[in-house]
């Protein structure tokens, strides 16, 4: 998930399905759109946000 903690601090269950939910997010997309599509989404939000994403 992108959380940061110290390495001698225990795993905790919200981090661990935090990372989850993130994962299966992005094995939904990769699923469901081909590389172009998200290329041009990518696109749309760096043209969006004016930075590049």
């Amino acid at each position: 998930s992108g959380r940061l903690t110290k390495r001698s601090k225990p795993v905790t269950h919200p981090a661990l399905l935090a990372g989850l939910w993130v994962f299966l997010q992005l094995m939904e997309v990769l699923n469901n759109y081909s590389t172009e599509e998200i290329e041009m989404y990518r696109e749309l939000a760096s043209s969006f946000f004016g930075q590049s994403v």
